[in-house]
C-alpha cells in the first residue's frame, strides 16, 4: 500500500474510534431547580402515636385502607400505631390532618417497603401509582416534610423537582454502587443535608399525581447530593397484595 494512502486510511480509522466513543460515552447534563413551600396533598402520610411526639416517617395513601412507608423508617420506628392522612405540617395536632390507627404493619424482608393497613378507610382518595419506570432524562416530582431542619418554614410540606438519571450515569457521577431496585434523581441545587427534602417521587400525569418512588436514602458526602429513591415497579408484587387485601 503507498505511504499516502496508508496515512488516509489511519486518519478515517481514528475518526471512526472517535466518534465512537463520543457516541458511547453521552454527556450527563446537570440539572437544577430551588425547593419551594407548596400545598400538602390530601394523600400525604406522617406515622405517628401521640400529638406530643414527633412525626416517626411520613408515606403515601395507596389505597383507602393502606399507607406506604419505607422499610428503613418502619422499622426503626415500629411503635408508631398511627397513620395521619393529609396533614398540612409536621408534627402537628390532632385537628392537623385525618388520623387512623394502625392495624398492622408488614415489611419487605429485602426491598425498602413497609405497609400500613389502617383501621377504617381514609377519608380522601388515595395516589394513582405509575407501575412504570420514568426513562432518564424525564422531570419528576419531590415533595414531602424537611423535619431535620430548625426552620418554622420546614415545617410545612416543600417540593422541587429532579431529572432522573440512568443507574449508569449515577453511579459514575457519585462514585458509589446503585442496585437495580433505586432510581436517582438528580439536582444540583442542594448545597447540603440542611436543605434537602425527605419525601416522595410524583410523576404529574394529566393534572394527577402518579407515585413512581419513595425516598430510600441519601448521602450528602458529595456534590450534588442525590436524591435516591425505591422504584415502585421493584416493589409491585409486595404493594399489590395489600391493595387487594385492603379492598
Amino acid at each position: 500500500m503507498h505511504f499516502s494512502t496508508l496515512r488516509i486510511v489511519l486518519m478515517l480509522f481514528r475518526t471512526c474510534v472517535l466518534l465512537g466513543t463520543m457516541t458511547t460515552h453521552a454527556v450527563v447534563r446537570s440539572y437544577s431547580a430551588p425547593v419551594q413551600s407548596a400545598e400538602a396533598a390530601p394523600y400525604m402520610c406522617q406515622l405517628r402515636s401521640m400529638s406530643i411526639e414527633p412525626m416517626k416517617c411520613q408515606g403515601v395513601l395507596v389505597d383507602t385502607h393502606a399507607a406506604l412507608f419505607t422499610r428503613r423508617c418502619m422499622a426503626y420506628f415500629e411503635k408508631g400505631d398511627k397513620v395521619v392522612v393529609g396533614p398540612a405540617r409536621v408534627d402537628g395536632g390532632l385537628d392537623d390532618g385525618d388520623w387512623i390507627p394502625v392495624v398492622w404493619i408488614s415489611i419487605h424482608e429485602t426491598l425498602d417497603f413497609a405497609m400500613a393497613l389502617l383501621d377504617r378507610p381514609a377519608k380522601v382518595a388515595p395516589v394513582g401509582i405509575l407501575w412504570d419506570d420514568l426513562k432518564p432524562g424525564a422531570i419528576a416530582t419531590m415533595r414531602g416534610w424537611n423535619p431535620f431542619n430548625g426552620d418554622n418554614a420546614s415545617k410545612i410540606v416543600l417540593e422541587t423537582s429532579v431529572q432522573i438519571m440512568t443507574n449508569d450515569q449515577c453511579t459514575a457521577k457519585f462514585n458509589h454502587s446503585i442496585a437495580n431496585e433505586v432510581v436517582c434523581g438528580d439536582n444540583d441545587w442542594f448545597p447540603d443535608c440542611a436543605s434537602y427534602v425527605f419525601g416522595s417521587l410524583f410523576a404529574n400525569i394529566g393534572g394527577n399525581d402518579f407515585l413512581v418512588g419513595i425516598q430510600s436514602g441519601f448521602w450528602c458526602n458529595s456534590r450534588p447530593a442525590f436524591q435516591i429513591f425505591s422504584r415502585l415497579s421493584a416493589g409491585r408484587g409486595f404493594i399489590e397484595q395489600f391493595l387487594c387485601l385492603a379492598k
